[in-house]
């Protein structure tokens, strides 16, 4: 066989990990108007818990956002910051 056969010489990869997605209005947070895509930030949050959904199929908790902030005002998360940078 050609290339050694099947699967031979691929490379099993990590699943990449699937994270939640929020939208937030530039009007609730404005700091994010001056920060760049692809950048992590700190945002802090104050959730109510309105609805929780445990099934054979949807596991989700279901909440209210009714505080949001910025933690040091735009600055990036330390583990987005360039090697070597202080």
């Amino acid at each position: 066989m050609i290339g050694g056969g099947p699967g031979k010489g691929l490379k099993k990869s990590k699943p990449e990990p699937v994270y939640p997605r929020i939208n937030i209005d530039l009007d609730t947070l404005p700091e994010a108007k001056k920060w760049k895509v692809g950048t992590s930030y700190k945002v802090e949050t104050e959730l109510k818990m309105v609805g929780l959904r445990i099934g054979r199929y949807d596991n989700t908790a279901e909440f209210e956002i009714r505080k949001i902030g910025a933690e040091d005002m735009g600055e990036p998360a330390e583990e987005e910051t360039a090697e070597g940078e202080e």
